[in-house]
């Protein structure tokens, strides 16, 4: 049961940081993205 619960906080840390990870990345792509529409 203890182990459970480990892998259980351990996935949702994995989870959060993954779901961080992807905002990130998408907020940069899309800058990127339309600092790449205004030079042209």
């Amino acid at each position: 049961m203890i182990g459970r619960s480990a892998n259980t906080s351990l996935a949702a840390t994995a989870n959060t940081w993954f779901f961080l990870n992807s905002l990130s990345t998408l907020s940069s792509s899309s800058s990127s993205l339309g600092s790449t529409r205004n030079s042209r």
